[in-house]
């Protein structure tokens, strides 16, 4: 019996050993493979960091470029709008001018007529007064005349 039992403590030891090893091979098994899963979690968790880091790179990028070209546009405008700003305002010198220029014909010409007319009329005037200036005169001389003639 005693020989049984060291077979059995024997057989028993062995197979403790071996669950044992076996054990320990599932369990490195096992480890490994949570390994690899955590180093694949890893690995998309680090891409979806870098996806997020390069989508807000790529977001500021494009918003620095629209600002930019929005400046660069706004000036383009803002020189097209003075460029014509100043041929609007060259225009409208050069046509105020003509009007002036018309205002000062019509000014003069109104000035001619008005001298024309103030000619006629201060005229017809002297002519009214040289006649009755003349008149006068042959009266008063035809006076004098019978005065002399009747004093004689």
């Amino acid at each position: 019996m005693e020989s049984d039992r060291k077979t059995y403590m024997k057989v028993h030891s062995s197979v403790v050993l071996i669950k044992a090893a076996y054990r320990g091979m599932l369990v490195r098994k096992q480890l490994r493979c949570m390994h690899k899963s955590a180093t694949v979690i890893q690995t998309y968790y680090q891409m979806h960091k870098q996806r997020q880091y390069f989508k807000k790179l790529r977001w500021s990028a494009i918003a620095v470029q629209q600002r930019y070209r929005a400046c660069q546009i706004g000036d383009v405008q803002v020189r097209h709008y003075n460029s014509l700003r100043k041929a609007m305002v060259c225009i409208q010198a050069f046509y105020r001018k003509i009007k002036a220029r018309e205002l000062v014909e019509k000014v003069k010409a109104a000035c001619h007529i008005k001298s024309v007319l103030m000619m006629c009329i201060t005229r017809k005037h002297f002519l009214m007064q040289k006649a009755a200036v003349v008149t006068l005169q042959a009266a008063y001389r035809g006076y004098r005349s019978r005065v002399r003639y009747r004093a004689m």
